[in-house]
């Protein structure tokens, strides 16, 4: 499995120096004979140009399934017109999602260990969120969860020797300094008001775009976008970049981490795997 703290020192370094990049998306929508949508296909491609070198082409396709629910991704990288990986890259997509917790929390507090987290959610990116910040932020030593069922015996299980788990049912954000959501839910996991009531200086971050009421961006204190590729209107946004860079987060209110799963942070999983297999 990839080394955390490599990822960790790779995306940074990404983010840092775009040079070189150029990323194109196309997507392929599938309807049935009624015209319902069943499936779609995403082909992300990411060149990196080289002076000295043919450019390396790297491939992420993902086609998903409306019935079943599953979107299967697989990455290939070519060079010099040859297949140098192909592999699997779907968990390694909920790792890429779950690092940027534990990286921009770390650059936002100089120190977790005093944070009351919470983490809504129990799937694959949640055990990553939990796995990653473990690794990258050791003075964490538990972390609150909660999902939509019961607590969750095999999550649990799952990271017993690195970090401790508290179920809570029906946690009120107020009560911590950090929530990190990771849920597929197609409405608001918290209202306006919830949140609202969070105190100043706590951070919520969220990746999925019906998790947050998209309305509570225009009342947090400072809302860090990942890149401005993801961006409409970029003008004074504060990104992570800004953040890498040292820039300090407004503790007046609640900051909001907006995350997208940018084909950067795609190209840095890739490049990882790739350095270290070559």
């Amino acid at each position: 499995m990839i080394d955390l703290k490599k990822l960790e020192t790779k995306i940074v370094d990404v983010f840092q120096n775009q040079k070189g990049l150029q990323f194109a998306k196309n997507v392929t929508k599938f309807n049935d004979l009624q015209g319902d949508f069943i499936a779609d296909h995403i082909n992300f491609l990411i060149i990196e140009e080289n002076d000295d070198d043919a450019p390396l082409i790297i491939s992420i396709v993902t086609p998903f399934d409306e019935v079943s629910k599953k979107a299967p991704q697989q990455a290939i990288i070519f060079h010099n017109g040859v297949v140098q990986l192909s592999i699997d890259f779907t968990e390694y997509a909920d790792i890429r999602t779950g690092i940027m917790d534990a990286i921009v929390l770390r650059r936002a507090y100089k120190n977790l260990g005093n944070k009351k987290i919470l983490l809504v959610g129990s799937g694959k990116t949640a055990r990553w969120s939990i796995l990653c910040m473990a690794a990258l932020a050791p003075e964490v030593n538990v972390i609150s969860y909660t999902n939509t069922s019961v607590s969750d015996i095999k999550l649990e299980s799952e990271v017993a020797d690195k970090i401790q788990l508290n179920y809570m049912q029906n946690p009120d954000p107020k009560d911590f300094d950090v929530v990190i959501c990771h849920t597929s839910s197609k409405k608001p996991i918290f209202t306006i008001d919830d949140l609202k009531q969070m105190k100043p200086g706590s951070f919520l971050s969220y990746y999925n775009k019906t998790e947050i009421p998209e309305q509570f961006l225009v009342d947090a204190s400072q809302v860090i976008y990942d890149w401005r590729g993801n961006v409409k209107d970029g003008k004074d946004k504060y990104y992570l970049n800004d953040l890498i860079g040292g820039r300090s987060v407004d503790d007046s209110g609640v900051t909001v981490f907006k995350s997208s799963g940018t084909p950067l942070q795609n190209y840095a999983v890739l490049k990882t795997i790739y350095n270290e297999k070559n």
